[in-house]
């Protein structure tokens, strides 16, 4: 499985733990290729809108099989302990739904595509 991993941040204020959350991405993709039969994967970081309510300050989805999306409440003053506590479930959660999408694995792993 290949990755790409993107932070869009036009706002600006991702950029304090965009280095972080690559890292952090990156470290659990690795794992989780190996957990979960994934195709290759786009995941993109990126800031909440004024709109978006986060309860946990991170949120994300699944678009397709190959795309991942992970949103940052980032007026949250507790984002790096949202980051530490729960980037984690979040996009192994995503990524569990991604690996679902895609047809030959959702066969493997035994599910019934939604």
């Amino acid at each position: 499985m290949e990755y790409k991993i993107t932070c869009l941040d036009a706002t600006k204020t991702l950029a304090p733990y965009a280095e972080d959350l690559i890292q952090r991405s990156q470290r659990i993709l690795a794992d989780m290729c190996e957990a979960l039969p994934l195709t290759d994967i786009d995941l993109t970081l990126c800031t909440a809108g004024k709109d978006l309510n986060l309860p946990h300050g991170i949120g994300g989805f699944a678009a397709a099989a190959n795309r991942v999306e992970i949103i940052f409440d980032t007026a949250r003053q507790d984002l790096q302990d949202c980051i530490e506590r729960d980037l984690a479930p979040v996009l192994v959660h995503e990524l569990h739904h991604a690996a679902r999408m895609s047809e030959g694995a959702a066969v493997k792993i035994g599910w019934p595509i939604p």
